[in-house]
């Protein structure tokens, strides 16, 4: 084994960063009555940064069940980030 400073060389490498996604912000909601809603979402990272926006459509049976309930729309949008 050499004990030289010498570079080696290797196949590029591509390196990646994780963002941990720590909330998410409602920004818009759409409704098309009895069809559908587009749910415009911004994601904020845990160091409290903008992360990106997500836009979501609940469309269907998720639609239809999704009635008055703030909570069941929450666990939707995690579900489809899943968080």
């Amino acid at each position: 084994m050499s004990d030289s400073n010498e570079d080696i060389s290797i196949p590029p490498v591509t390196l990646t960063t994780v963002t941990v996604i720590d909330k998410f912000i409602i920004k818009r909601i759409e409704i098309k009555i009895k069809e559908s809603a587009g749910i415009m979402i911004d994601l904020v990272d845990n160091t409290g940064n903008y992360a990106g926006t997500r836009y979501l459509t609940m469309s269907g049976e998720d639609y239809a069940n999704w009635g008055s309930d703030d909570d069941y729309l929450i666990n939707w949008i995690k579900n489809n980030l899943n968080i």
